[in-house]
């Protein structure tokens, strides 16, 4: 696009409404940048939350599981049992509670497939756990002792694993998340700069075009009232140009037609 065809306030608004555009993409950009990194932010606060959450969940139960051996092995000794039953029901009672904070926060289908797996290990665990204290409360040492190694245990390994497999995979979505939410700041930065890049080199630019488009014109329109004024009217003078400038040429064009005629008339009533 010709700018010379173009009157000086368009020609400006062109310029400036290009840098304005830009300025407006960034700032949108900005802001479309920042909801998301707020979204994203809010969302490692929930994984981060649910790793600590797991962790607690898994440490309850070792705890419990520790009473529990604990219990088992004291057989003949029902002071101990009477010590730790109040605080295993306690921490179950918690358990329960993350347990169900977990599976109400959970939407993915693998961590769903895992508090599934952990919800049916840990009812095991219950049933075996039950069983040995009515063998505990019976004295039967023999017994306990033959269920707490061939059954419980394994039991307890079982779900401890399944556990920390979930307790695991949370860790994994918290880290993730914070490595999403760096490359996507990374990534938010890059864009910005090379914008604010472009702004300037298109404001400088278009300053460099319309600063010619201007000055230009003016200082051809200078040169010919230069010429006129030293009396010479015999050089032509003409302008393809459209804005105010042209006009301006074509004027001084018009003068120097009107000069030469009125010295033309000038002459032939002289002679």
């Amino acid at each position: 696009m010709n700018l010379n065809h173009l009157k000086l306030g368009p020609r400006l608004a062109v310029g400036f409404g290009a840098v304005l555009a830009l300025l407006t993409l960034i700032v949108g950009i900005a802001y479309w940048q920042i909801a998301r990194t707020s979204s994203g932010i809010s969302e490692m606060s929930v994984q981060q939350a649910r790793a600590g959450l797991a962790r607690d969940w898994v440490a309850r139960t070792q705890v419990n599981i520790g009473r529990t051996i604990a219990i088992a092995k004291s057989s003949g000794q029902p002071q101990v049992e009477v010590y730790f039953a109040p605080q295993i029901k306690h921490t179950s009672e918690e358990i329960s509670v993350i347990q169900k904070s977990l599976e109400a926060s959970v939407t993915d289908d693998e961590g769903k497939a895992l508090m599934a797996a952990t919800a049916a290990k840990r009812k095991v665990y219950i049933g075996l756990r039950d069983e040995l204290n009515a063998l505990v409360k019976q004295s039967d040492a023999v017994a306990a002792e033959a269920l707490l190694e061939t059954k419980l245990l394994p039991a307890c390994d079982a779900y401890l694993a399944s556990m920390t497999a979930f307790q695991t995979r949370q860790v994994e979505l918290a880290h993730a998340s914070l490595e999403d939410m760096h490359a996507h700041m990374t990534r938010s930065s890059e864009i910005l700069l090379g914008l604010l890049g472009l702004s300037i080199a298109v404001g400088v630019a278009m300053s460099i075009f319309i600063t010619r488009s201007i000055t230009t014109p003016l200082r051809r329109g200078v040169d010919v009232a230069l010429v006129i004024a030293s009396g010479d009217l015999s050089t032509p003078v003409s302008s393809n140009d459209r804005d105010e400038l042209g006009d301006l040429t074509r004027a001084l064009g018009s003068m120097q037609d009107s000069l030469r005629r009125l010295v033309g008339q000038v002459r032939s009533s002289t002679d």
